[in-house]
Parts: structure tokens; C-alpha cells; sequence
């Protein structure tokens, strides 16, 4: 399907907008800000995975929605489960914070086995003991993943990460897309324009508090999972590894004590960031115009 005005409209202004509106939803209506950005980042998600298939035909798009067959028909639901475990820790009392993070350990284990499981031609050619390993690393991914987001509030700095994150999930969308698939790469557009909807209404609204951190699960699930299906169509392993460095170093946590100065810090936390990005996008560009038929 050729790259054009509609393309860009249902897959980037589309999710930024429901994103933006979200935020202010949640802000008029008094939710806690971790809810909040959890709210409006799923549904900007959401919105744009649905409207990308909305260029197909309505009927499409709700098939898909409620009839889910293939991999990436589930990361809608995924990026809502995620949300909703979001939204209970915003919520739940102390005492059920615990039982909380037990669950989202056994969802971190349920993605990757979810997505993996409805993609048969990986599954195929993979033994059993294959398929273990590589569950086993892609949940830890994943763990990793959320855990380091939600943790990167200790970094302050949110709007930094914040447009560090855009930043990543435009290179996957470029190395995705010319690894394997524009569809799948177009994942990776809509999780840029949903964050750019939130934090701008964030900003606008001065309801910015951790940014992105208070979304980790939706934006774990979503580019994990844009990550781990291109890995299973075509991104190499190598690339896949960068790019997954890349959205940790981006909005995660890093160590405090060196460098010490904000400045210094934010240019430590760029330089991890676009290195292995650039890395990425280079050798998945390359390799695409060396061979444009792969």
C-alpha cells in the first residue's frame, strides 16, 4: 500500500488527536495523572491501529477489532490490558500494589506468548526448546521494558525522555518497515504521533508530572510488540537488540551518579539513545536499498 496523505492522516494525526483529547478528558474529569497518561496513551494507540485498518473499510476494522487472527490484530487489546493495570496501580490501595505487580509479571509472560503463539510461520520452523528460550527472553524483554520506564520518573526530566521516546519510535518505524513490513512500521508512527498528542496536552494542561513513566505498560506492550513481530518477519536479531536498547536508554532509568549535572545527564541519556537508533536505521536502510527485493 503506497505511503500517502490518507496513510499519514489515520496513522498520525488520527492517534494524536485522540491522545490530546484523552488527556484532556482525564484532566477535566480529575483523574490521577498516572491513570491519565495511561488512559490517553492507550486510546491514542488504539485509535490508530484501528484507524489503520479503517483505510481498508469500516467492516474491516471492526472484524479485526473483535475477531482478532493474526499478531498484530491483538496489541490493541494487549496495549488495553496493560492500561488497565495502569490505571488499578493509580488507584489500588498499598496493600494490593503487591498483587498488582504479580500480575503484570504474568502479563509481561502473556504478550510475548500471545503474540508468538498467533504467528504461524515463526512458530513453524522453531523447536520446542526454541520456542522456550525465546519466550523466556522476550518476557524478560518485556519486564525490563516496563520495569525501566516506570522507573525512569526517578531521572525527572519527563519531557526529555518524553521526546527521546518519539524519537525511537519513529527509527523503529523506519528500520521495521524496511526490515519486514510498511504495516508493522507503521506501528511504530502511530506510538510517535500518540506521544506527541499526550505530551502536548500534558504540557498545555501543566499535567506533565512523570510523563511517559506513567504510561510504561501501554508503551512497553506496544514497542516491544512492534519490536518482537518485526523480529519475527525479517528484523534482525542484532537490530532487534539495538532498537530495544534504544527505548530503555530513551525514557528508562539510568544510574544518577554519573554525570552529575542536568545538562550532562541529558546529553548522556541522547547519546545512548540515538547511537544504537542510528545503528539500527542505518543497517536496516542499507540492507533494504542493497537488496530491495528481499
Amino acid at each position: 500500500m503506497p505511503f500517502g496523505p490518507t496513510n499519514v492522516f489515520w496513522t498520525g494525526v488520527v492517534p494524536c488527536t485522540a491522545a490530546a483529547l484523552a488527556m484532556w478528558a482525564c484532566c477535566h474529569w480529575l483523574v490521577r495523572s498516572t491513570a491519565a497518561w495511561s488512559l490517553s496513551v492507550a486510546c491514542g494507540l488504539v485509535v490508530g491501529m484501528v484507524g489503520q485498518n479503517v483505510r481498508v473499510g469500516w467492516p474491516t476494522a471492526v472484524e479485526k477489532l473483535l475477531h482478532p487472527h493474526v499478531a498484530i490484530d491483538w496489541l490493541p487489546w494487549l496495549v488495553l490490558v496493560a492500561a488497565l493495570i495502569g490505571v488499578l496501580a493509580a488507584y489500588a490501595p498499598r496493600s494490593w500494589q503487591r498483587w498488582l505487580l504479580a500480575l503484570a509479571c504474568v502479563f509481561t509472560v502473556a504478550v510475548p506468548l500471545r503474540l508468538l503463539a498467533s504467528n504461524v510461520s515463526a512458530m513453524t520452523r522453531w523447536t520446542s526448546g526454541e520456542k522456550l528460550a525465546i519466550l523466556a527472553f522476550w518476557s524478560a524483554a518485556f519486564a525490563v521494558w516496563w520495569l525501566t520506564l516506570a522507573l525512569g520518573r526517578l531521572n525527572r526530566q519527563p519531557l526529555v525522555r518524553g521526546g527521546l521516546l518519539m524519537v525511537v519510535a519513529l527509527g523503529i518505524a523506519v528500520t521495521v518497515a524496511a526490515s519486514s513490513a510498511i504495516t508493522l512500521g507503521e506501528l511504530g508512527g502511530i506510538a510517535a504521533a500518540t506521544l506527541l498528542g499526550a505530551i502536548a496536552a500534558a504540557s498545555a494542561l501543566g499535567k506533565v508530572a512523570d510523563g511517559p513513566s506513567n504510561a510504561a505498560g501501554p508503551l512497553a506492550v506496544m514497542l516491544g510488540g512492534v519490536i518482537l513481530l518485526g523480529y519475527s518477519y525479517g528484523l534482525t536479531a542484532t537490530n532487534a537488540v539495538l532498537l530495544g536498547t534504544s527505548v530503555a536508554a530513551a525514557a528508562g532509568w539510568l544510574p544518577t551518579g554519573w554525570p552529575r549535572h542536568a545538562i550532562w545527564q541529558m546529553a548522556w541519556r541522547t547519546a545512548l539513545t540515538l547511537l544504537p537508533l542510528a545503528i539500527a536505521v542505518a543497517s536496516a536502510v542499507s540492507n533494504a536499498l542493497a537488496d530491495p527485493y528481499s
